[in-house]
């Protein structure tokens, strides 16, 4: 073999040697970018995941309370009694998370949308909530937490019950100034929240429809703001 032929040998066997490099190359390069679709979509339902477990936090700790007003709750069902199964489903979120209706209204009139129950649920705007033997604003039930206690925080709620015959339940709400916060209140006022004074808010209705075993909140209405 002469220097020409042993040349060109040496050059055919570096050309495959290329290719067979860039070929490998290739092939590594594909399994590399192979797996990154899957890599991000492991990324998104780790966010998904990630969301969820957070709204789970969010969501309120079974509490005893939670449990004893379940308990008031389904005896009031079983008994008909919609004043006890109202207080009931005003003292817990547990309880309004199990009755209320899928879809609810919600919004002040003329302008309510459906919301899912699990999401009314969630954001929780409910109006009312329980102190003592009273109805208070939620607003104001939350600030009396805040403020450790303090009970100038509360804004009392005059509550009115109505039926209809279809045994619908029709609840009245509407914040105010009563007798009991004044300062001296009545003397012979006793331990209710005597008179209303003065409204400080416009409130709303709360509308509760029968169901086989009991009642579930189906329309959460806010009357139109007070013109100052």
């Amino acid at each position: 073999m002469d220097r020409f032929q042993f040349t060109a040998l040496i050059a055919v066997l570096a050309s495959i040697s290329t290719g067979a490099c860039g070929s490998e190359k290739a092939d590594a390069s594909a399994v590399v970018a192979t797996p990154a679709p899957v890599a991000q979509a492991e990324r998104a339902e780790a966010v998904v995941v990630e969301t969820q477990t957070a709204a789970v936090r969010d969501r309120p700790v079974m509490t005893e309370s939670d449990s004893i007003r379940l308990q008031m709750a389904e005896a009031a069902c079983r008994q008909n009694d919609f004043r006890g199964f109202f207080t009931a489903f005003t003292g817990s979120w547990r309880v309004r998370e199990r009755y209320t209706a899928d879809p609810i209204s919600f919004g002040q009139t003329g302008q309510s949308r459906r919301l899912s129950r699990q999401t009314y649920a969630d954001e929780d705007p409910y109006p009312v909530a329980t102190m003592d033997y009273f109805y208070v604003t939620s607003e104001s039930a939350a600030q009396f937490d805040r403020n450790g206690g303090d009970p100038k925080s509360l804004r009392y709620v005059q509550v009115e019950i109505n039926q209809a015959g279809d045994g619908r339940n029709r609840v009245d709400w509407l914040p105010g100034i009563f007798e009991k916060d004044l300062t001296p209140p009545p003397r012979d006022l006793g331990d209710g929240l005597g008179d209303l004074v003065q409204e400080t808010g416009s409130g709303g209705y709360l509308l509760f429809r029968p169901t086989a075993t009991c009642w579930e909140l189906v329309d959460d209405i806010r009357n139109p703001p007070l013109e100052l």
